[in-house]
């Protein structure tokens, strides 16, 4: 893991998987700006979701945003 490995046991599993996907700094900044949202992440599928896509790469950039969706559509498989 990062540097945080002494203490990431205190994190949600949620957490933990962000950071593991996109990194401690993209983490805090999408906690920072959507912490406790839901947001559907199936790669816009319908028009919530690309709505839901849009705001996540205004926030976090397409190269963030695209890593977050291919893994939660991925595991959702």
């Amino acid at each position: 893991m990062n540097t945080f490995e002494p203490w990431h046991i205190l994190l949600p599993e949620s957490a933990q998987q962000l950071i593991q996907v996109i990194g401690w700094a993209d983490t805090v900044r999408l906690i920072q700006h959507f912490g406790g949202t839901t947001l559907p992440m199936l790669m816009g599928a319908t028009c919530v979701g690309r709505a839901a896509l849009d705001a996540l790469s205004e926030v976090m950039g397409e190269d963030t945003t695209k890593k977050l969706a291919d893994f939660y559509v991925w595991s959702m498989t």
